[in-house]
C-alpha cells in the first residue's frame, strides 16, 4: 500500500461529494487528487493523474460507474476502483464484479466501512459490504454446481465467459463487441466455439442454454 494513496472521486451529487471530502480529509494515509462528476470528466483526470484509486458512484446524472470501468479497460488502464451505490440489488452487484471493481460499498454502509474498504483494496485486496457478499457466495455455489452438471463450462476460455455472460444478458453481438471491445466477427467466432465445447445444436441453442443458467455463469 503507497505512504499515501492519491483518490480520484467520480459523484455527480455536489454535497455527497463534498461529504465522501470532508471524511476523507480526516486521514493522513489518503488525499484526494481529483474530482469529476461523469466517466467521461473521470478518464481525463485518470490520464492527467493516474491515480492510486477511484472512488465512484454506481449511477451519475450521465452514465454510470460501470461506463467508466468500460472505458478504463478500452484503454487498458490498470487501477483499483471501489464502487458506491445505494441499491442492493443482486444483478447490479454482479454486473459490478463483472466490470472488475475491487471494492463494493453499499452507501448506508458508508461511514463504518470507508476506511477498511480503501485500506483493503489499496492493499490488493476484494471488499464487499457484509450485505453483498451473500450475492458472491451463492453466485460461486450455482456457478460449481453448472459446472458439474455441464462439465463443458470448464473449458471454455476466459473470453468465452464474457461472451456468454453476456448472451445471457440478451445482448446483441454488436453490444457484445463494444462491451469486450472486439469485432463482431470475434464474438461469432467465440459463439461457434462456445457451442461446440458445450454441445449445443440448432438455431438459438446457446441464447436458450445461457437465459436458462444466466443465474449461475
Amino acid at each position: 500500500m503507497p505512504t499515501t494513496v492519491r483518490i480520484l472521486i467520480v459523484e455527480d451529487h455536489p454535497i455527497f461529494r463534498e461529504g465522501l471530502l470532508r471524511v476523507l480529509s480526516r486521514s493522513r494515509d489518503y488525499t484526494v487528487v481529483g474530482e469529476a462528476a461523469d466517466p467521461s470528466s473521470a478518464l481525463a483526470l485518470v490520464r492527467q493523474l493516474r491515480p492510486d484509486l477511484i472512488l465512484t458512484d454506481m449511477k451519475l446524472a450521465q452514465g454510470s460507474g460501470l461506463d467508466l470501468m468500460s472505458a478504463l479497460k478500452r484503454e487498458r488502464i490498470a487501477v483499483p476502483v471501489v464502487m458506491l451505490t445505494m441499491h442492493k440489488e443482486e444483478g447490479l452487484f454482479r454486473e459490478a464484479m463483472d466490470s472488475g471493481v475491487q471494492g463494493y460499498i453499499l452507501k448506508d454502509n458508508l461511514s463504518t466501512e470507508l476506511f477498511d474498504c480503501l485500506s483493503a483494496v489499496a492493499a490488493g485486496e476484494t471488499y464487499l459490504s457484509p450485505q453483498v457478499s451473500s450475492y458472491l457466495v451463492r453466485w460461486r455455489k450455482a456457478g460449481q454446481q453448472l459446472e458439474q452438471a455441464v462439465p463443458g463450462i470448464l473449458s471454455l476460455t476466459r473470453m468465452e465467459r464474457e461472451v456468454l455472460r453476456r448472451v445471457a444478458a440478451n445482448k446483441t453481438s454488436r453490444e457484445i463487441a463494444s462491451e469486450l471491445f472486439i469485432s463482431e466477427a470475434t464474438v461469432s467466432t467465440h459463439r461457434r466455439n462456445i457451442c461446440t465445447k458445450l454441445d449445443l445444436h440448432g438455431p438459438n441453442r446457446l441464447l436458450q442454454f445461457a437465459m436458462d443458467h444466466r443465474n449461475e455463469l
